[in-house]
């Protein structure tokens, strides 16, 4: 009987989440583009940071090192932490802002109607 409610319950929420206007799907296919765009940026941001310190980046399994971006600059690497220090709260403010539309989306008082 449990297993049989979980199902219906995945359904209903499934029927509800098709039922969403057109709006509120683009809104959700920016937001999914903006955190995985935001995550790249974090790790090319990484790449500039480790280059500006003098450094490579191994692939030991590989047998090579990722290529230089950037010459070794202190400059740089103090702009590039600042930088990727916003992109992660950035990141944060958007997935936070991802979360509670998806529980408000699936809450129980809008699955109730």
């Amino acid at each position: 009987m449990r297993r049989r409610g979980l199902v219906l319950e995945g359904l209903a929420r499934v029927v509800d989440a098709l039922a969403a206007t057109d709006v509120q799907r683009r809104a959700v296919h920016a937001a999914h583009l903006a955190i995985y765009g935001l995550l790249l940026a974090v790790c090319m941001g990484g790449w500039v940071i480790v280059n500006a310190k003098g450094l490579t980046i191994p692939m030991p399994g590989l047998g090579f090192d990722f290529p230089r971006q950037v010459e070794a600059s202190p400059v740089l690497v103090r702009d590039s932490v600042r930088a990727l220090i916003l992109l992660a709260w950035l990141i944060y403010s958007l997935l936070r802002l991802h979360i509670c539309a998806a529980l408000w989306h699936h809450s129980p008082s809008r699955t109730a109607r």
